[in-house]
């Protein structure tokens, strides 16, 4: 009888102990699905590699673009969803743009700015852009401030960056792609070193980079 009574306080005791039991934190719900690849519940050593290697290719949303970016509300920004918000188009209300504007739709899309870019940059109208020419333009262009990023480096708050506020920009860009092998094109001034157009600068395209602010 004494040991049908133990065993049954143990049972309600565990019971308390699990009915109990705080909620999973539905962050940290989604992120192990997500490192589950085979969906077998556990999340093994070559799994949880994957996940780091696909941390480096996104950022958390922490800013109020980003907020906006992640489209799937999954609390992280990944290359589709950073390209996708960047690309958006916005409305003609500067000269630049209605320059840029090449099918005069009264917005400027993402290859619009970049054509428009290459197009004021090629001075010598070969068809391609020198390192020197494309420092050459963004020493006396100005880059408009978009983001909180680009914020955070806009050092006299005019809403614009300078060549030398912009310069320190690629270079906090320029330590990340360094250490994680790529990282994100968060601005205008950063989508000139993304070649292939695939929203992120590797290292292989950071050399371009890397002559641009010596």
């Amino acid at each position: 009888m004494k040991s049908a009574a133990c065993l049954a306080l143990i049972a309600f005791a565990c019971s308390v102990c699990f009915s109990s039991a705080p909620a999973q934190n539905p962050a940290k719900a989604a992120r192990k699905a997500h490192a589950d690849r085979n969906k077998d519940g556990q999340v093994d050593g070559k799994e949880m590699k994957m996940e780091k290697n696909w941390e480096k290719t996104k950022a958390k949303v922490d800013k109020p673009w980003e907020a906006k970016a992640d489209a799937n509300k999954d609390g992280v920004v990944q290359p589709v969803e950073s390209r996708g918000y960047f690309r958006a188009k916005s409305v003609v209300d500067r000269p630049w743009e209605e320059k840029a504007d090449a099918n005069s739709d009264g917005k400027v899309d993402w290859k619009e700015v970049k054509v428009y870019h290459k197009t004021q940059m090629d001075s010598d109208g070969n068809g391609a852009v020198s390192v020197e020419e494309r420092r050459t333009y963004w020493v006396k262009t100005k880059s408009f401030v978009n983001t909180e990023i680009e914020k955070k480096y806009d050092k006299d708050s005019d809403g614009y960056l300078n060549w030398d506020e912009g310069k320190e920009l690629l270079k906090a860009k320029y330590t990340v792609i360094q250490t994680n092998g790529k990282a994100l094109v968060n601005t205008d001034m950063e989508a000139e070193f993304d070649a292939n157009g695939d929203g992120v600068i590797d290292r292989a395209e950071s050399s371009a980079l890397m002559e641009a602010i010596k």
